[in-house]
């Protein structure tokens, strides 16, 4: 009797490690979700907790293209010509016309999903990788976005959320107006290219035929510099009238596919009114995650390792050190024996 109830308990408890190891990973995709405080470097103070991982530094992009009916539109969010008076690089019209905040997400390894769901409080100093010029040291994540972005880790990601800042070089008056010498319907803007760059509709010139987007390339330095011959890109001088037709002679790529200037546009009839351009920006951005826990200072504790030994002979003795600055480490060293 007593066996066959050992058998029982002994058979319940392999079908219950069964479950619970086939279920293991269902159960930290559908945790809770752990409380994230954002962080912002070269503003706020450095965590005093444990670093538990750094994610990054990893760009997305955010493209907008400019439409017939009288807006720049990315996904949900939508910019009014009527709300910017016709100049997207006013600044202060821009933040009050920027309708939403955009979302960014992440799809992170495994062992860094489990690790942020099991600490459970967590702090995330957000930063970017993009270089200040004057001082070569790192942009504020403040240049990319306003105010504080929010972070969310769910569902195996990390999601960012922010309202974006959209940068355009502003040197004296210089526009495509300008640079092309006549007069277009809508202000294209030049993005300023420390952040981004212009994209390009390319057209057929001679019928509609749509060949797909170019990269546009803009000199800071020198307005009216072509792109660099093989680099495929198109700069605003390149461009020579209302129409969007392309001065003669070189090429450049539509995807990787090499096409000649003289048989392309920009548009089909639309650059005049501000189709068929767009202005695409990078946010490179890097997560230092931390645990919010209250840092234990320093704490060991010893483990001697079993083995036979006489008195006055070595012993190894194990010390297990804890710090909130370091991860656990393990030390062996030796100690004379007292047993008799």
């Amino acid at each position: 009797m007593r066996r066959r109830i050992f058998y029982i308990i002994f058979f319940t408890l392999i079908i219950q490690n069964i479950f619970s190891y086939g279920f293991c990973g269902h159960g930290i995709a559908n945790a809770q979700t752990p409380k994230v405080e954002v962080l912002i470097e070269g503003v706020d103070e450095e965590p005093k907790g444990k670093i538990i991982r750094v994610y990054g530094p990893i760009t997305k992009g955010v493209e907008l293209w400019h439409y017939s009916g009288g807006y720049w539109g990315y996904k949900g969010l939508i910019i009014k010509d009527e709300d910017l008076d016709g100049d997207i690089n006013d600044e202060e019209a821009l933040e009050k016309a920027i309708n939403e905040e955009i979302e960014f997400d992440y799809t992170i390894d495994s062992e860094l999903y489990k690790r942020l769901i099991e600490e459970g409080d967590i702090k995330v100093v957000c930063s970017t990788t993009l270089k200040d010029e004057k001082t070569m040291g790192n942009k504020l994540i403040t240049d990319l976005f306003y105010g504080r972005p929010t972070v969310e880790i769910k569902n195996g990601k990390i999601y960012f959320s922010a309202k974006p800042k959209f940068h355009f070089f502003k040197k004296g008056d210089i526009s495509f107006q300008q640079i092309i010498g006549e007069k277009l319907n809508v202000s294209i803007p030049i993005v300023d290219p420390d952040y981004g760059y212009n994209t390009y509709a390319i057209w057929k010139r001679t019928e509609p035929v749509d060949w797909g987007g170019a990269v546009g390339y803009f000199d800071k330095n020198d307005m009216f510099a072509f792109a660099p011959p093989e680099s495929g890109k198109i700069a605003p001088a390149q461009i020579k009238n209302a129409l969007g037709h392309l001065i003669e002679g070189f090429t450049f790529k539509t995807g990787t596919i090499t096409r000649k200037s003289e048989e392309s546009s920009v548009g089909y009839g639309t650059f005049k009114n501000g189709g068929a351009v767009g202005i695409h920006f990078d946010y490179p951005i890097k997560f230092t995650f931390y645990s919010a826990k209250e840092p234990r200072d320093f704490s060991v504790r010893f483990e001697t390792i079993p083995q036979s030994a006489a008195k006055g002979d070595p012993v190894i003795v194990s010390a297990v050190i804890n710090s909130a600055f370091i991860n656990e480490q393990k030390t062996n060293f030796r100690v004379l024996s007292n047993v008799s």
